[in-house]
């Protein structure tokens, strides 16, 4: 397996810009990559996600120039998807055979048009359940494969919960029901919405 290069999708970049509890992890993961690839439109939907942030309270002016700087420093070592008719031919079919939103879609066909349509043994990073479980079926191998979140959930006192239903309520979008609220210094990006 090629571990040394994969894909990333916005989810697993918010991460990298704004401390969040995946930060480390997901910062861990990027220094072990010799390349990342990611979709054109990646730095538009972390931009969406700091300024919904910082609208909604969670994140000062400073915080806002700080994450901004670090999507740059970091975009100037990822390799682009730019957009083709071929990735837009191969994004239209993906909302029905996977359910996908329009973004996801095109996060997908960016990945599937950077391994030439052959995902097996692939890199897909990504900690958007909905869209992981899209690339795992596309053919790719995912990571984080939401260890991260069934441990914070595991490790917060005040809930119980059955790990079995875990995947099924994230993808529902129930997260923030089942989670503790997030600390004001430190929300999940994978609540704000990125819609298209």
């Amino acid at each position: 397996m090629k571990t040394n290069v994969s894909f990333w999708d916005t989810s697993a970049i918010v991460p990298l810009c704004l401390q969040q509890p995946d930060s480390q992890s997901t910062r861990k993961l990027w220094r072990e990559m010799d390349r990342v690839v990611a979709w054109w439109g990646s730095p538009v939907e972390v931009r969406s996600a700091v300024s919904r942030l910082s609208r909604d309270g969670f994140l000062t002016p400073r915080q806002v120039q700080l994450s901004l700087g670090r999507l740059e420093m970091i975009r100037e070592q990822w390799r682009e998807v730019r957009p083709t008719d071929r990735l837009r031919s191969i994004a239209e079919h993906l909302p029905d055979a996977f359910r996908l939103r329009a973004l996801d879609s095109f996060q997908l066909a960016a990945a599937l048009l950077w391994c030439n349509e052959k995902p097996k043994n692939r890199l897909f990073v990504c900690l958007d359940e909905k869209l992981s479980e899209a690339a795992r079926l596309a053919g790719f191998t995912v990571l984080p494969f939401f260890q991260t979140y069934s441990n914070l959930l595991v490790a917060t006192e005040s809930y119980t919960i059955d790990l079995t239903l875990d995947s099924r309520f994230i993808a529902d979008g129930f997260t923030t029901a089942l989670r503790p609220p997030p600390a004001p210094s430190a929300p999940r990006a994978d609540t704000v919405e990125l819609t298209a």
